[in-house]
């Protein structure tokens, strides 16, 4: 919500099983808020730039911030409680431990531009990330992470 004038802008979270409606205003950098999904039952993920940050709403505390893509942060995918898929404009994906807060996998996608300020997606499914680029959509299906040390 930006339609508080000369204030930092607000996120409502509305349950609507119980009609409790929650408004949102201490997240850190909440004016610069590039994109913002759903994740838990009490928490949002949203980036700032190349910044990805885990907030619970519930408690007003971050419980997790991810640094690690060089261009900033243009798709989410946190559908899964324990994976958030990160697409930033350098066509780079990460795939972070929404738990232990750490970076899973990183996906390099040469050929993909993001140019275009299209809304982008990225779309995790078991071994396979799906994007949208200005070239298209793509799918890549990754082998699967080796338990071994």
């Amino acid at each position: 919500d930006r339609t508080r004038l000369g204030s930092a802008p607000m996120v409502h979270a509305i349950h609507l099983e119980s009609n409790e409606h929650i408004e949102i205003d201490e997240m850190p950098a909440i004016s610069r808020i590039t994109v913002i999904k759903l994740f838990t039952d009490d928490s949002l993920v949203y980036s700032v730039g190349n910044t990805l940050r885990v907030f619970n709403y519930k408690t007003k505390q971050i419980r997790h911030t991810f640094r690690g893509h060089h261009n900033e942060i243009v798709a989410l995918d946190c559908r899964h409680s324990d994976t958030i898929a990160s697409l930033s404009s350098d066509a780079v994906i990460k795939l972070w431990s929404g738990t232990a807060g750490t970076c899973v996998r990183t996906l390099s996608l040469p050929g993909a531009n993001f140019f275009m300020a299209y809304p982008y997606y990225v779309c995790m499914q078991d071994n396979r990330v799906a994007f949208s680029c200005d070239e298209g959509v793509y799918m890549v299906e990754m082998e699967p992470l080796s338990d071994e040390v």
